[in-house]
């Protein structure tokens, strides 16, 4: 495999695909590892990305600090919570976009993978139509570790 299925890497994909592994949300990406033909593939990238847009129109927009003093300047939380157990886990320090009141608060951030572009959703439909194994490939690649 190589970082490349068939010349392509399909890198936001497998970033979508990944945070879905990260949440515990298996639904969508078995259906697409196990997809017997293109529309199985179709209708799980859907679900995933449905998901995504509902996860983004909840999200936050933060300035974090680590315990370690790592800093986020302007990081979008897909998903957070003081109780949340995974992502980073830090102070919020400011607040660009959702609830005033977080600011100051110990939370989990899970950030948002980046959306999709119409042609990078193009090329991957088009590339599984040819060659329905590169699914399973693409998840496969999300299982590993990043820059492994």
């Amino acid at each position: 495999m190589g970082g490349e299925v068939h010349g392509k890497t399909f890198d936001n994909i497998v970033s979508i695909i990944r945070y879905f592994i990260e949440t515990r949300r298996y639904g969508p990406v078995d259906r697409m590892a196990m997809a017997m033909g293109p529309e199985s593939v179709e209708t799980a990238l859907y679900d995933i990305l449905r998901a995504l847009d509902t996860l983004y129109a909840k999200s936050i927009l933060v300035k974090l600090r680590t315990q370690e003093g790592r800093e986020y300047s302007r990081i979008r939380c897909c998903e957070y919570g003081e109780n949340l157990g995974y992502g980073i886990k830090g102070v919020i320090e400011e607040v660009y976009d959702g609830p005033r009141e977080l600011k100051g608060q110990e939370t989990y951030c899970q950030p948002c993978p980046s959306k999709l572009s119409e042609s990078e959703i193009k090329e991957f439909l088009e590339t599984i139509d040819k060659d329905l194994s590169i699914a399973r490939k693409t998840v496969l690649r999300a299982f590993g570790r990043r820059g492994g």
